[in-house]
């Protein structure tokens, strides 16, 4: 978002909470904000100004997950993934791995990816390999959350470090 779009959804901000913020606010909301679209942050801010009791200036945290809110809605839940899983095994049995996976999402796969098709095609305890998935399943989608609530600036930044701190393991090595 530019800073003429930014500052119209301030303005509108502004006009909810029935206060102007100083210009060191702005300038901070502006800087954690400019990495989102216009149209999604400003229906961001008019979902959390909709779900507050009282007039404040919603915080950026609060106007960033309400972005990841409306941007994930499509997200397949657990239970939901579980449920595809077992129509693909249905479909494709333990030698139709390859076709299955195909047809799985791409956070569905690397579940069970890591799971390993055969032993959940082979599971004689159906519930406990269910209950593992979707925990197995919820804690990627929490990681994933968290890294998609980060600004893209501290996003690029992140990656970089890991990747210089996987080079700098190697050499030590």
């Amino acid at each position: 978002m530019n800073r003429e779009e930014f500052t119209k959804m301030m303005v509108f901000l502004t006009a909810a909470i029935e206060r102007k913020p100083s210009k060191e606010t702005i300038e901070v909301y502006f800087e954690m904000l400019q990495d989102m679209p216009y149209e999604l942050a400003l229906a961001a801010a008019k979902k959390v100004i909709g779900e507050e009791e009282y007039p404040v200036l919603p915080t950026v945290g609060k106007i960033r997950k309400a972005a990841m809110a409306l941007c994930n809605m499509d997200r397949v839940t657990a239970p939901e993934a579980w449920g595809l899983v077992l129509k693909a095994i249905r479909s494709h049995g333990f030698y139709g791995e390859a076709e299955a996976m195909a047809e799985l999402p791409a956070e569905v796969r690397t579940v069970v990816k890591q799971m390993g098709w055969s032993e959940i095609c082979h599971s004689d305890k159906p519930d406990v390999l269910r209950a593992q998935f979707m925990r197995m399943y919820e804690t990627k989608e929490a990681k994933q959350k968290e890294v998609d609530m980060l600004p893209a600036d501290v996003k690029k930044m992140v990656s970089g470090m890991g990747q210089r701190l996987s080079l700098e393991a190697g050499k030590e090595q």
